[in-house]
């Protein structure tokens, strides 16, 4: 979670007094004191009135005014929120006259860039409340936001905040509803109940080129500073750091700081291109993004299931056998099996911890980058040729297990 930020709670009440119909009932009152002359005359004076007052309410009714839709703060989106939302990436080739400035891309953008505050109440009384901001992207007329993960979960990524607000550029606050969050990607979709509003344009993170205009728009340090501006280039593309994710990020030099996790990194075009994620703390100028063309099929999947379907696993924890182990012990390279998952067909058919995985599909194990790749596009079920090599009684032997892969929704969290 980012920045701590304190929230006020507002709340607007419009309430319609039904003015007509308490006058009404006065004069119903003041006539049926009155003696009537005869009990014909009564009935028809009931009547009458009874008429008057029930067309006076058809006219309140249709002449009271309507609260101000701009005015709805804070309203809770819909339980079951639409399916048939995506990102609609232009993949087009645009002609460099249509370079935009930095004052269009901010003129065009901010609107389409919100700030997110979060809490978390954890139910443990040992344990601190968790409060923070960060930015999102607007990705649909109706609603929809994009951010990361770490901006609306605990910091153990094991609960997902109870409070998540979502503040327009314009001041409107919204109750936001988590669809879902992706904690190996660091992608989360929120939704508001609101309608028009303006959507990011995105456009085609694999044609980006080192050394291009790169702006990034979000609310560093919190929402006091809503809506900043930085602008860099593209230092780099399909960057590997070392974290728990198998992304390839768009490295950029426009500077990223706390608070503008999940707001968005734009190209010269004015398209959104990346969600800005991390940086690296101790130096300057080294900022990340998950490009958009990845995050794609990930937001896409979150809101049509709530979490991630099409990741796959082994079933296994593992660490890579280092160099000076392989020289000292003379064992080979691979995957060293640290544990196994009993419920997972690499259980069922022997694979045991202290095993080292040298090849997957005939091909040599040299990375985990290099099995993450192994493992995109297969469904659960689909099935691996693993070679083993294990020691056995004393004894060095290789072995060959053919074992199904598991469904992955290790980056999801229960809501």
């Amino acid at each position: 979670m980012e920045d701590k930020e304190n929230l006020k709670d507002w709340e607007i009440i419009n309430e319609e007094n039904s003015d007509n119909f308490l006058q009404g009932k006065d004069v119903y009152r003041n006539k049926i004191r009155k003696k009537p002359k005869s009990a014909i005359i009564t009935f028809g004076m009931i009547f009458i009135i009874l008429v008057v007052v029930f067309s006076l309410l058809l006219v309140g009714m249709k002449l009271a005014p309507k609260e101000d839709s701009l005015k709805t703060v804070a309203s809770k989106a819909p339980n079951n929120p639409s399916n048939n939302t995506t990102i609609q990436i232009n993949s087009e080739e645009i002609d460099d006259k249509e370079e935009l400035s930095t004052e269009d891309i901010a003129d065009n953008l901010i609107p389409s860039i919100v700030g997110i505050t979060a809490t978390y109440t954890p139910e443990e009384d040992n344990k601190k409340e968790e409060s923070g901001s960060a930015s999102g992207i607007v990705m649909s007329e109706d609603g929809y936001i994009i951010t990361n993960a770490h901006a609306v979960v605990s910091s153990d990524k094991e609960n997902i905040c109870q409070s998540v607000q979502v503040h327009l550029s314009d001041g409107q606050i919204f109750t936001a509803q988590v669809v879902g969050v992706d904690t190996v990607t660091d992608i989360a979709v929120l939704k508001i109940s609101a309608n028009g509003l303006k959507v990011a344009p995105f456009g085609n993170s694999d044609n980006l080129k080192v050394g291009q205009r790169a702006v990034a728009i979000g609310n560093p340090i919190g929402l006091e500073l809503a809506g900043s501006v930085t602008q860099g280039i593209i230092s780099g593309v399909s960057r590997e750091i070392q974290n728990d994710s198998t992304v390839k990020y768009i490295q950029t030099d426009a500077p990223i700081n706390p608070g503008n996790s999940g707001g968005a990194l734009i190209n010269k075009y004015g398209q959104v291109i990346g969600i800005n994620t991390a940086k690296i703390q101790s130096f300057e100028g080294i900022g990340f993004a998950i490009p958009i063309n990845e995050a794609k099929p990930i937001i896409d999947d979150i809101i049509q299931n709530g979490y991630v379907t099409d990741r796959v696993k082994i079933g296994i924890t593992y660490q890579l056998v280092q160099q000076d182990i392989i020289d000292t012990m003379g064992i080979p390279a691979g995957m060293r099996v640290v544990s196994v998952s009993e419920d997972t067909d690499a259980y069922r058919k022997g694979l045991t911890a202290g095993d080292i995985i040298t090849h997957i599909n005939g091909i040599e194990v040299d990375s985990t980058e290099q099995v993450a790749d192994m493992l995109k596009g297969k469904k659960a079920g689909d099935s691996l040729d693993l070679t083993v090599y294990r020691v056995e009684k004393g004894k060095n032997v290789t072995i060959q297990l053919n074992v199904k892969l598991e469904m992955d929704i290790s980056g999801s969290i229960e809501k």
